[in-house]
């Protein structure tokens, strides 16, 4: 294992977003540049900037895991890159982001390459170092892929029912993702913020931030496995005996098969362990323990936009495309302001390619549906309407009906063009 991680302080954030940088063929100094542009100050999102070193690459085990907890991969385009690619020869971090549906942000040497690029890779949206405007489109992509700390507060404080501190040995992430999704996947669980900590090192002290962590968790969840029932290991030693001090409730979760009396010399106090494919079981026990409240029951609309977008950018629960589409969804099928943010969301997802190919079809359904919530919502001469106007007039535009792109540009335009959130270029060839 050989990975490199920067962040804008000395200190690396725990739960921080990540960006894994894939800058094959460049130089130390265009690597570094690259990184400190996607570590900016001024763009409202924070993260850590990953990379691989030359002189160790991972096996590809190891960078799966690394790609399931990461949140972009930025990859530099260079000409040298578009002949690699040309031949079929794709840098293992891009074949696995894609199989991941990992969003990519393609950061080209030039804007010359963008046709070529797109031609071998799909409809993906690039960057060029060259445009003018190169900074602020950085920044706009940065804030459409990663969560703003805005957002990130509001998940916290709306979203989850009840949040758990999930203890197991790092070399059982792979046990504890399974384990994740399981549990999610149990009914009115899916609210439930799961604290792990995808960052631990062998050896390391323990860490004020997982002190803190399991203080203010709900349940201390053991996910047990041979490699847990270990005499030694830092949950044994450390996690296990603050929890029990801190007299946190217990629940051990067999995801392995594991000798039950040596867990229990190990772990004394902690009860019999409830196997990972008994929902029915977690579910009773769960609800036994922390009360019925821990079930989300109704998905209003702002909890439905929240945890969807919890769900899409990984902020307290492991990253579930699927799941959060579908909660977004159930959120802007409902009346509110949350649907208008969560149509949004959809339609953003779509347009800019986000975790996928750029589907426009798509697109148009979600715009189509914002229009209508902002209308019933706010009239139509709010600017938040306005807007909602301008962007599913971009949509078309995007589909090649310049006529009806027009159409809606116009009625956008009809009202003072100070509430404009876009500028009439956006359209081009239309105007």
């Amino acid at each position: 294992m050989n990975i490199i991680r920067r962040a804008r302080g000395s200190e690396i954030p725990k739960r921080a977003q990540r960006v894994l940088l894939c800058a094959c063929g460049q130089t130390e100094a265009e690597r570094d540049t690259l990184i400190a542009d996607l570590l900016p100050t001024d763009a409202g999102t924070d993260c850590v900037v990953s990379y691989f070193g030359a002189d160790a690459p991972p096996d590809e085990p190891f960078m799966r895991d690394e790609l399931g907890e990461t949140h972009v991969l930025a990859l530099a385009v260079t000409r040298t890159l578009l002949e690699q690619i040309a031949n079929g020869d794709w840098p293992p971090e891009y074949r696995l982001a894609r199989d991941l549906r990992l969003p990519v942000l393609p950061i080209l040497s030039a804007g010359a390459l963008l046709p070529q690029f797109t031609q071998l890779a799909g409809a993906i949206h690039g960057i060029a170092l060259d445009d003018m405007d190169y900074r602020a489109k950085l920044h706009e992509q940065l804030g459409a892929l990663l969560a703003s700390e805005a957002l990130a507060q509001q998940i916290v404080a709306h979203a989850f029912t009840a949040e758990i501190f999930l203890s197991y040995r790092k070399m059982d992430i792979r046990q504890a993702k399974r384990f994740m999704k399981a549990f999610h996947d149990i009914e009115g669980f899916q609210a439930v913020s799961v604290w792990y900590d995808s960052f631990l090192t062998a050896g390391r002290n323990f860490d004020y931030e997982i002190e803190q962590s399991i203080v203010k968790s709900d349940a201390f969840v053991l996910l047990v496995t041979p490699n847990l029932a270990t005499n030694g290991n830092y949950v044994q030693t450390t996690e296990y005996p603050f929890a029990w001090a801190n007299q946190k409730v217990i629940i051990p979760i067999e995801a392995v098969e594991t000798e039950a009396e040596g867990f229990a010399l190990l772990y004394p106090g902690a009860g019999t362990a409830i196997p990972l494919d008994d929902a029915e079981a977690t579910r009773a026990v769960f609800i036994e323990k922390l009360g019925a409240a821990v079930c989300s029951g109704h998905m209003d609309g702002q909890r439905a936009y929240l945890l969807g977008m919890a769900y899409l950018k990984g902020l307290g629960v492991e990253k579930d495309f699927d799941r959060a589409v579908s909660l977004l969804a159930t959120a802007a099928e409902g009346g509110c302001g949350w649907g208008h943010e969560a149509a949004t969301a959809l339609a953003e997802i779509y347009m800019g390619g986000v975790q996928m190919t750029i589907n426009y079809d798509e697109a148009l359904r979600w715009r189509t549906r914002d229009v209508s919530l902002c209308e019933a919502l706010y009239g139509g001469k709010d600017e938040r309407t306005m807007a909602a106007y301008d962007d599913l007039g971009r949509v078309y535009h995007s589909r090649g009906e310049y006529n009806t792109a027009l159409e809606w540009c116009r009625k956008a335009f009809g009202h003072t063009r100070k509430n404009l959130w876009h500028k009439p270029s956006d359209y081009g060839d239309i105007l």
